[in-house]
């Protein structure tokens, strides 16, 4: 059947919206991804996101299944064709983006009014598809006002299920929320002062508000978690959510009461603790050659302070005066001092020399730390 299907896509248009190339056959869509060979070979994992994807769809999340896939090659190209299931709506790039302003706030106040079941439905969907490599971008959610919305397009699923007790996979699933009520926003850049802007603020906020109250309802440990979240947002957003909650109970309605972030004394002796645990894996990573010491200087320290919450944390401690991104840097160089000064005294004691290089190399840039 794809043969068939392949072949008259030469006569066909190409209906994506952005990425790939799609040909609309109904009930179905036929997505090819192509790459040159040189680089390697275009979707190397689709087989096994397949099976992954299919499984969720069986499982009632609203994705689409595969139901075939076929490999392709000429001189310069290889191809992965994909038959899969369409998706039910519209694609959410009609919402977002859209050149009329009164277009924009429509549309926004459309996602704003989506019934409650729908979000729920949304945040259990998403907790099903965070570790499947969904690209979360406007071209591929799709929404309709009966099925609700829909997640097209998986890239390298790392093979996990979603964590109720990680504070990560509870961020991460934050985060993905906020991106629907951020793409639908009307942003004038030539005139900050626009009404329709203020209006198209005070709609996002409402939105953002709305997820809360569902995220509450779905998660027994809702406040536990979504300070972590929350401390992620400017500072400014934070105060215009709280501003909200306090409207809502001067008026008699149940408030969050979770926009005091500041930190206290037992989350900075954790921070610490996770500190050392940093430091100790890192040296383990370097010792055992898994990673070099550039790759641990680079990314591996920041990675590990935002998965574990830390920047923010010390960003939110009672009497802060600096940025969150001098808090951050300022942690780097200290833990990655620390690092350095225990890194040579453990190839001291195991009498190597085959770090001395980059170690020297790193000090030199850290002015002889």
């Amino acid at each position: 059947m794809i043969e068939e299907l392949i072949e008259k896509t030469k006569t066909m248009p190409n209906v994506s919206v952005g990425g790939s190339t799609c040909y609309d056959f109904g009930d179905k869509v036929l997505v090819c991804y192509k790459l040159p060979k040189q680089y390697g070979i275009a979707r190397p994992m689709e087989e096994g996101t397949r099976d992954r994807i299919n499984a969720a769809a069986d499982r009632g999340v609203n994705t689409p299944r595969h139901l075939e896939i076929l490999r392709t090659e000429d001189e310069v190209n290889n191809y992965c064709w994909v038959l899969q299931e369409k998706a039910p709506g519209k694609s959410l790039m009609e919402y977002v983006r859209l050149q009329d302003a009164d277009q924009q706030l429509e549309a926004q106040r459309k996602i704003l009014n989506i019934p409650e079941a729908t979000l729920v439905k949304l945040i259990r969907d998403l907790k099903e598809l965070l570790h499947l490599g969904l690209e979360l971008k406007p071209k591929n959610v799709f929404y309709d006002e009966e099925k609700g919305f829909t997640f097209i397009d998986f890239l390298d699923p790392d093979g996990k299920d979603y964590d109720p007790n990680s504070i990560k996979d509870f961020r991460e699933l934050f985060q993905r929320l906020l991106a629907i009520p951020h793409y639908c926003r009307y942003l004038n850049y030539n005139d900050r002062d626009d009404p329709k802007e203020a209006e198209s603020r005070t709609l996002y906020f409402q939105m953002i508000y709305r997820l809360l109250k569902v995220l509450k309802k779905e998660f027994p440990d809702f406040n536990e978690k979504i300070k972590y979240a929350l401390r992620e947002l400017p500072i400014e957003e934070v105060e215009e959510l709280r501003k909200m909650d306090e409207k809502a109970k001067a008026s008699g309605e149940e408030a969050l009461n979770i926009f005091d972030l500041t930190a206290t004394e037992e989350e900075i002796r954790v921070c610490n603790v996770k500190i050392e645990q940093i430091i100790n894996s890192a040296i383990e990573e370097v010792i055992s050659g898994r990673k070099k010491l550039w790759e641990i200087e680079s990314d591996y320290i920041r990675l590990s302070l935002d998965e574990e919450c830390i920047s923010s944390t010390y960003y939110h401690r009672e009497g802060t005066t600096e940025d969150f991104y001098e808090i951050r840097i300022a942690l780097e160089r200290k833990i990655f001092k620390e690092l350095i000064r225990r890194l040579k005294i453990v190839i001291e004691r195991q009498n190597r020399n085959d770090l001395d290089p980059e170690i020297a190399e790193v000090e030199q840039r850290y002015n002889n730390i």
